[in-house]
């Protein structure tokens, strides 16, 4: 072999197994456009074809949600009332 693999650098190394990652992931892809059984790669590499196989529907935006001034104060009047009881409990 040219290349032993205990002469090689970690980055190499990298490199290699990002690249056939890749050919896996691209050998997938063809058996589903081909029609044939997903044999291709498994575990995360299979969970990004698959998430690359779905046609992404627009998210639609959330409308912003708004709190009264009423609102607000109830949810300001229960804190300084939790406050209190838990003050008023610490010093017992």
């Amino acid at each position: 072999m040219a290349n032993d693999i205990r002469n090689l650098s970690v980055a190499v190394i990298e490199r290699a197994i990002t690249i056939k990652k890749k050919i896996s992931m691209l050998e997938a892809e063809l058996a589903a456009l081909l029609g044939g059984a997903k044999a291709g790669p498994k575990g995360k590499a299979a969970k990004v074809v698959d998430e690359q196989d779905e046609d992404p529907a627009p998210k639609k935006a959330r409308a912003q949600r708004t709190m009264s001034p009423e609102g607000r104060a109830r949810i300001i009047a229960a804190q300084k009332a939790r406050w209190a009881k838990a003050k008023a409990g610490a010093k017992k």
